[in-house]
């Protein structure tokens, strides 16, 4: 236009990362199990298509709960993933949720053992009249004492005979932590 000196200036074009969130998958493992984690299966990620060339072929997932020593925690443990390796992912800016690793508390039979007593005397028992089921217990820890009771071990008077199902032991133990059973 001969009205106008025109002047051009170019603009800038930006583009940006896209977003992947890349999420734990939550697992489940028993008290003194050790916990290994499939790092090239157990995630998801979104969106669930990537384009052509990109790929996300592992990612490492980490918990406080993975040792076999961790001991059990009502709500688990949070998973969580970090580090994606792949092709393309320069492109994306990657955002990590955690999974939840639950613990499973192993069954722990407490059974007392049978015991006998002349007519007469009384019976007091020292809290290692027992076994446990299974023996051999998770972190190589044991049960050291159970509280045990009888109303006919305690009696001097009770009347000759086998009385069945009359030792009990007691959730009262020492030397573990109950709450991982």
């Amino acid at each position: 236009n001969p009205n106008y000196n025109v002047t051009t200036l170019n603009g800038t074009f930006k583009i940006y990362e896209a977003e992947i969130i890349i999420k734990a998958n939550d697992d489940i493992k028993k008290y003194g199990e050790e916990k290994t984690f499939d790092e090239l299966n157990g995630f998801t990620y979104e969106p669930s298509t990537l384009p052509n060339g990109v790929t996300i072929n592992s990612v490492t997932l980490t918990s406080d709960g993975a040792p076999a020593s961790a001991p059990y925690k009502e709500g688990g443990y949070d998973i969580v993933p970090s580090n994606a390796q792949g092709t393309g992912l320069n492109n994306y800016l990657i955002k990590y949720e955690n999974g939840k690793l639950l613990i499973n508390k192993p069954n722990l039979t407490i059974v007392a053992n049978d015991a006998t007593k002349a007519y007469g005397e009384e019976l007091t028992f020292n809290g290692t009249e027992f076994t446990t089921i299974p023996e051999v217990l998770p972190n190589n820890e044991k049960v050291t004492s159970v509280v045990i009771t009888s109303n006919e071990a305690l009696d001097a008077d009770t009347d000759v005979g086998v009385y069945t199902n009359s030792i009990a032991p007691f959730h009262t133990l020492t030397g573990i932590n109950t709450n991982n059973y």
